[in-house]
């Protein structure tokens, strides 16, 4: 229920998984790739919700430079390592703008919304199979040094099912799950 609240405070659920991917990384700093494969949304999706945070002033972009050292062998003698060739890598990289003027409170409501208000976290959970305890810390109670967000404690548990839930739930939340 609470989910959908927000869903209609701000447009789309595209709008909140993109929201939720930068406000829950304040840190992190994505590729278009990177965000596309965390958020769970098609290209095209993504970037028009990524525009619109852009023309805001709540996401930012750099270019972010990678120096990668590639091996090369001597033609003569094949044993032979010569000097590796550098190569620096550029790519165009997405973050949240921490200055935006309303970002803690932004970061706080999608905070109190994540992941689907709890009562619907627990349903999924319950779906997953004979699940005897389930601890959740992190990301669900705002504790950034905590070692696990989610614990789960279970007899028949199918593996594909609960992997399957976490990618989904890391897509929701907006960040990687421990």
């Amino acid at each position: 229920m609470l989910d959908r609240t927000l869903e209609q405070l701000f447009e789309s659920g595209a709008k909140i998984r993109a929201l939720r991917l930068f406000l829950m990384n304040p840190e992190g700093a994505f590729t278009l790739g990177e965000a596309k494969k965390y958020t769970r949304l098609s290209g095209g999706q993504f970037r028009r919700e990524l525009n619109k945070l852009m023309r805001i002033g709540l996401v930012d972009t750099r270019i972010d430079r990678d120096r990668i050292e590639i091996p090369r062998k001597s033609r003569r003698n094949r044993k032979k390592m010569l000097k590796p060739k550098i190569k620096i890598l550029k790519k165009r990289v997405f973050f949240v703008n921490k200055t935006f003027l309303l970002f803690p409170e932004l970061r706080n409501l999608v905070f109190k919304m994540a992941p689907d208000g709890r009562g619907v976290l627990l349903s999924k959970i319950k779906r997953l199979g004979d699940v005897k305890l389930a601890l959740v810390s992190g990301v669900f109670t705002d504790t950034a040094a905590a070692r696990a967000d989610l614990v789960l404690v279970g007899d028949k548990l199918k593996k594909e099912k609960v992997s399957k839930f976490f990618r989904v739930l890391q897509s929701e939340v907006g960040k990687e799950l421990n």
